[in-house]
């Protein structure tokens, strides 16, 4: 069995996750050039280049630049690669007016053929700088193939094969295709933590290890009853997972069926993105303070915003700034709760109607991953929220013995941050 790479690729922030055999935990990559996070992790999905001089910079590297009449700076350009249609590429749109403004690259003029360039230097500095100096491993990254997390409902469609083709081109290697369902990758990740374990069947043929793989979740215990028929009761065949991420721009739910009746087939999800990030909460909170502070907070570095953040959201302790003073202090301190429980209000509210579409009123067990629940006030009332769907498991970082009448099950940092990398490099999507 070869070993894997999975990349989670994110609107904001890429990670990437190394497994190097098949039965060694799957390792999420740092880097010390990577201080957006105190985890060197979260690799900037950015890519500036130089049109004077042809020249690219990509990652922490070109965080902080800003466009100018030579400078262009790409930001949140994946939507360009997975949602079709003009409205991403309208001139006026955040996304389109990027590749309307920068002259032809690689002479290419079309914005769509811009942003398929972009994605193929970034992808290529990648496989050729960044990961082999992450991995410390030559020989393991030059054996390895390579996994992509992607929006599920991205999975079969056009975009995901041009996606293919473009990843060859950037030099990287797959058995199949390269892209896999973010929400299950995401589930593996947390319900796994990055245990890999295999074992052999009757044939001699290795295989996973599912009951090792995923021990301590309530997910074995389900698929163990499934045989366990003793009394000559039918258990029910079908187990819920729910996985609500929050990233930087958006909160995304996965609502994982699995059907024990087709084992052996990955389940189908249903996904939904909503624009309820940490971005949101910086707006609100900066709504509700004073101006200078407001303004002094809007300009500053994607490095300095992701320090105050740690310190005035997760830490709950004031932040210095150089010219305002103190952000999130004394009455100021209030305002941060407020906001934060909104954005658990809201959240809640479009969550509510994402069960409602899909006819669920219960689930089994509840994920929360993404940088937003590193935040523990914003798990803490997500937890009150859905304490009452019938959830007999919470798996969350920063998290207390229960959650209401349900087992919380704390998860590692690193799982928070990157559960979807994580559990893309998993012995369980086949790396034969």
């Amino acid at each position: 069995m070869k070993p894997a790479i999975s990349i989670d690729f994110g609107a904001a922030y890429t990670k990437v996750a190394i497994r190097r055999q098949p039965d060694t935990p799957s390792e999420l990559l740092n880097h010390d050039s990577l201080d957006l996070d105190p985890l060197h992790v979260c690799i900037p999905t950015i890519a500036a280049w130089s049109a004077s001089r042809d020249q690219w910079v990509f990652g922490a590297d070109a965080a902080d630049m800003r466009s100018s009449d030579d400078i262009h700076v790409f930001r949140n350009w994946k939507k360009a690669l997975f949602e079709s249609g003009d409205k991403i590429f309208d001139p006026e749109s955040l996304v389109g007016s990027i590749f309307y403004r920068a002259p032809a690259i690689d002479g290419q003029n079309d914005p769509k053929m811009k942003a398929r360039t972009v994605g193929l230097k970034y992808f290529h500095w990648l496989k050729n700088e960044l990961v082999p100096s992450m991995a410390g491993t030559g020989e393991v990254t030059d054996e390895a193939i390579m996994r992509i997390c992607i929006p599920d409902f991205a999975l079969n469609s056009l975009e995901a094969s041009s996606f293919d083709d473009l990843l060859t081109d950037a030099g990287w290697r797959t058995l199949s295709s390269f892209c896999i369902s973010e929400p299950l990758a995401n589930l593996t990740g947390a319900l796994s933590q990055g245990r890999n374990y295999m074992n052999r069947d009757e044939d001699g043929e290795e295989m996973p290890d599912v009951s090792r793989i995923f021990q301590g979740s309530d997910l074995i215990s389900f698929i163990n009853s499934f045989d366990a028929t003793t009394l000559g009761e039918v258990p029910p065949s079908v187990y819920s997972v729910l996985i609500i991420d929050v990233g930087a721009y958006t909160a995304d739910f996965g609502l994982v069926a699995i059907d024990l009746e087709s084992l052996g087939y990955f389940p189908l999800c249903e996904t939904n993105s909503e624009p309820l990030g940490i971005s949101h909460l910086d707006e609100m909170v900066q709504n509700r303070l004073s101006d200078d502070k407001k303004q002094a907070i809007r300009k500053l570095s994607s490095m300095d915003l992701e320090k105050m953040r740690r310190s005035v959201y997760s830490d709950e302790t004031a932040w210095e700034h150089p010219e305002v003073g103190k952000i999130g202090g004394g009455d100021e301190a209030a305002i941060i709760q407020s906001c934060i429980v909104e954005l658990a209000t809201e959240i809640g509210r479009s969550l509510e109607g994402f069960l409602h579409e899909h006819e669920t009123t219960n689930v089994d067990e509840v994920i929360l991953t993404g940088g937003g629940n590193n935040i523990p006030r914003l798990v803490d009332e997500l937890g009150k929220q859905l304490s009452g769907k019938g959830a007999k498991t919470f798996h969350a970082a920063n998290v207390k013995e229960t959650i209401g009448s349900a087992r919380a099950v704390p998860l590692k940092a690193e799982v928070v941050r990157g559960a979807s990398a994580i559990g893309g490099a998993s012995v369980l999507f086949g790396d034969i």
